[in-house]
């Protein structure tokens, strides 16, 4: 990263300029209107699912949560509607729909002076039964930690957590790498190949954005924490092109999709 900068990174300021020209106008408002709706949607459906599995009691009476008003005011009539049950266009256009009331249990948070606070309609929170938001223990419950554990059984969130827990072994000093690096003493090598190889760049993967492997660390054993999670990402950004992270540090294929590592020489460097 030594001659590295985003400023000034033209293809990100191209992507400004496009990205104004997209809000420019009525289309801006009809991008942010659906967004808006979309989220809306997903938001009343999470609760009415919750609701019809507790009417149905035939399994147990427990579902996710969304962190939002229980009710809204519909100001034509000045009545009180399940936020569940109010028309989406009157959530999508009335600010009133998503503050942070005083004294209201819903958010937990006390001091609060009436229309200060406001919920941002698109980014959604889901809760877990358990713990309300005042900090009070519920008969029952998924707790934070039980669920954490779960996703972590999961193959990707398992191989993310690995490879930040167990960091890979350094061989080389950085600058070492970097003076291969400018030599031309390095080379591009698949994941499938990485094994055992020797970094020569560092590799940073967005999100999270933190550094999972640093210039003269080795990528370790084949089925080891980093190279599981890169292969996981890799297969991901196969699986769905265009929506993967962005690896710094990783030059992808353009035709097989295989990630590319910048490592030593094999036959410069032995990794000993």
């Amino acid at each position: 990263m030594m001659h590295g900068t985003t400023s000034a990174f033209y293809p990100a300021i191209a992507s400004l300029d496009v990205a104004t020209a997209m809000m420019d106008g009525p289309q801006g408002r009809w991008l942010i209107d659906e967004a808006v709706t979309e989220a809306i949607r997903f938001r009343q459906a999470v609760v009415r699912t919750g609701r019809r599995i507790s009417a149905a009691a035939d399994r147990p009476d427990w579902f996710f949560g969304v962190w939002q008003p229980q009710e809204v005011t519909d100001p034509a009539t000045g009545a009180r509607i399940a936020f569940a049950d109010a028309p989406a266009a009157l959530l999508a256009t009335d600010p009133s729909c998503w503050y942070l009331e005083p004294g209201a249990s819903w958010h937990g948070f006390d001091g609060l002076t009436d229309g200060h606070c406001l919920l941002d309609p698109v980014k959604v929170t889901i809760t877990c039964p358990g713990v309300t938001a005042t900090g009070e223990t519920q008969p029952w419950g998924v707790p934070a930690r039980v669920l954490t554990e779960y996703l972590a059984t999961r193959a990707f969130i398992t191989a993310l957590d690995d490879a930040f827990h167990h960091p890979p072994t350094p061989v080389h000093p950085p600058r070492h790498c970097y003076q291969q690096l400018i030599r031309g003493g390095t080379e591009r090598v698949r994941l499938a190949d990485a094994a055992g190889r020797i970094a020569a760049a560092m590799v940073t993967v967005t999100p999270p954005g933190i550094p999972v492997l640093m210039p003269g660390e080795s990528l370790g054993a084949p089925d080891g924490p980093l190279l599981r999670y890169l292969t996981a990402l890799q297969d991901f950004d196969r699986t769905f092109p265009g929506f993967g992270s962005e690896a710094h540090g990783i030059t992808t294929d353009p035709d097989t999709g295989d990630y590319l590592v910048e490592c030593l020489n094999a036959s410069r460097h032995t990794g000993r």
